[in-house]
């Protein structure tokens, strides 16, 4: 299998996968969303969030933080997408080393694996607006599904704690606060 081959796999899988945790929280597969179009709201919120910082006169390459977004999830094509639940616990850096190695076996494009590190260091600005994205992105989906009368209110709660502290260790960061609330009250 070539790399090409084991990206059009990747592709397919995240486009048909439902996320882990909304299954687990009785939402029917029929309407849980999938990995890809989690990635695709969080991509664009990424931009957003970019742009937002740009306006604010703050460097920041909003194409290699959207990109950053479209890769997070990128190893749950090929293990699937471990829930939030366990990885919080003991097993959060042993998830982002497999997620890691998987990238690197599996697709085997050192320009992605750099760019997959880059996100779980968290250590450049990019790396924070697509953590933040991906987090404004679950925030926002978990409203929907509590306006259709599921129960993810720990999920929506949980989120938006962990968007709370994302503006509060970073300073930059917390210059968009008026954006994700705006994004996350338009929801």
């Amino acid at each position: 299998m070539t790399k090409f081959d084991s990206i059009v796999k990747a592709i397919e899988a995240t486009k048909g996968t439902p996320r882990t945790g909304w299954l687990l929280k009785g939402v029917p597969p029929a309407i849980a969303e999938t990995i890809a179009s989690h990635t695709y709201e969080a991509a664009i919120y990424s931009l957003l969030l970019s742009l937002g910082l740009k306006k604010h006169h703050v460097s920041i390459d909003p194409y290699k933080a959207v990109t950053l977004t479209l890769l997070h999830d990128v190893a749950e094509a090929f293990i699937g997408d471990i829930v939030k639940l366990v990885s919080d616990n003991k097993l959060k850096g042993a998830k982002e080393r497999l997620e890691v190695e998987v990238v690197r076996e599996y697709l085997g494009i050192e320009e992605v694996n750099k760019l997959i590190e880059e996100y779980y260091e968290r250590k450049t600005l990019e790396a924070k607006v697509a953590k933040l994205a991906d987090l404004l992105a679950t925030c926002i989906q978990a409203k929907r599904y509590m306006k259709l009368g599921y129960n993810v209110n720990d999920t929506y709660s949980r989120v938006k704690e962990g968007l709370k502290k994302c503006m509060t260790e970073d300073k930059i960061i917390r210059s968009l606060k008026s954006l994700i609330e705006e994004l996350t009250e338009t929801s």
